[in-house]
């Protein structure tokens, strides 16, 4: 009798850990499709003539309605609009990262926008030690600091031209992504999704008095209209693969983006990387990559 016990015992835990690893392989997936979608960010940004304000428009437009149609099948519509003060506060830090993010790339390299981004999980952990009181290790600290110091060497490759201007936007980017992550974490309840439809809402009314949205020519419209597609799948693939994965796990993974990105640049748009640029994102990289590590030992 205790031996059937047992037995059965022994082949439930089996179940479980095949269902664990299953369900971390789809997560590690559902990460990677986000990851390998979110680098084509720059290629469709740099790929149209259409200006700023107008990229803007087209990818929130298409954006909301890709994010209602989803949550509206899944019916849960309804829940992810009920918004607090917490999620009007992060819609419009939203509002201020897409616009910092799809405006860099018309100023500056796809590399430069891609290295400094990177530093945003480390950037989003010093916000953490600031604004929440987080526990930040003496690892984190110095590797925060040698992030900075990587940025510092993108960004000193741009002075004196154009590019500044695209890396003074990426780095707003970066700090409002960070205080976006931070502010997720001390409200969890907020609803992500709401977030993104208000946030896009309010792209699509500023840029249509700002920009000159329906001058852009039908093909390039197309083709916002499947960059738009392409961003919600990575936001609703990361969503989810990062409710199956560790944080650490999921950070790792999403790192995946930054050496993508100037690889699609280099093999689409023939944009090769400066020195500053290859020297300053090798430093963010170990950095980020040494951090994460020292994170999932602890």
């Amino acid at each position: 009798m205790e031996s059937t016990t047992s037995n059965e015992e022994n082949r439930i835990c089996r179940i479980n850990r095949e269902k664990n690893l299953n369900n971390q392989k789809i997560g590690i997936f559902y990460l990677l499709i986000s990851a390998v979608l979110f680098s084509f960010a720059g290629i469709f940004v740099k790929g149209v003539e259409a200006s700023s304000w107008d990229v803007i428009y087209w990818r929130a437009l298409f954006g909301v309605i890709f994010v209602v149609i989803w949550y509206g099948f899944r019916l849960q519509l309804g829940k992810q609009l009920r918004l607090r003060m917490s999620g009007f506060s992060i819609a419009l830090l939203a509002v201020i990262c897409t616009t910092a993010f799809l405006s860099s790339f018309k100023f500056t390299s796809i590399a430069n926008v891609a290295m400094i981004y990177a530093v945003t999980p480390l950037m989003s952990g010093l916000l953490g030690w600031v604004i929440l009181r987080e526990h930040i290790s003496k690892q984190e600290l110095i590797a925060s600091i040698f992030a900075i110091i990587g940025v510092a060497v993108v960004v000193n490759g741009s002075v004196g031209q154009i590019n500044i201007y695209g890396d003074g936007l990426a780095i707003v980017m970066a700090v409002t992504l960070a205080l976006i992550i931070v502010l997720f974490r001390k409200y969890p309840d907020t609803p992500s999704g709401g977030v993104n439809i208000l946030s896009c809402a309010i792209l699509v009314l500023m840029c249509s008095l700002i920009g000159t949205p329906f001058s852009v020519p039908f093909h390039e419209i197309a083709i916002l209209a499947f960059f738009g597609l392409l961003f919600v799948t990575a936001y609703i693939t990361l969503q989810e693969g990062a409710k199956i994965l560790s944080p650490t796990l999921t950070a790792l993974l999403s790192i995946l983006e930054t050496p993508l990105a100037p690889i699609w640049a280099w093999l689409i748009l023939s944009e090769i990387p400066v020195l500053s640029t290859i020297v300053g994102g090798a430093i963010v990289l170990i950095a980020v990559l040494v951090a994460t590590f020292q994170s999932s030992t602890q």
